[in-house]
């Protein structure tokens, strides 16, 4: 009695990181190399500096006679404007 054997490329649930198991195909296009040191550390400076510039906008705008709320809207529109120019800056640069 034949046993049938699915061929090698098939993937299932149970030997989806079996060795000798193909890796699904890339998108078309798609770059999957691993981020370096420095793009991993350039993306975690990016949320730092939106930190202190919405800290440092809020308390501004507070010490200038603004309610609490508006100083709080204003740091949230200024850490979302410099994030937006990071990350078109940082999209613009691939």
């Amino acid at each position: 009695m034949a046993v049938h054997r699915s061929p090698r490329w098939v993937h299932h649930r149970a030997d989806h990181n079996a060795v000798g198991a193909r890796p699904t195909p890339a998108e078309p296009g798609v770059n999957h190399r691993p981020m370096s040191p420095t793009q991993i550390l350039s993306l975690l400076l990016a949320p730092s500096a939106a930190l202190n510039i919405t800290y440092t906008t809020g308390l501004l705008a507070r010490r200038s006679g603004a309610g609490l709320h508006k100083a709080i809207l204003t740091g949230a529109g200024a850490a979302g404007s410099s994030l937006g120019i990071y990350f078109a800056a940082s999209a613009a640069y691939k």
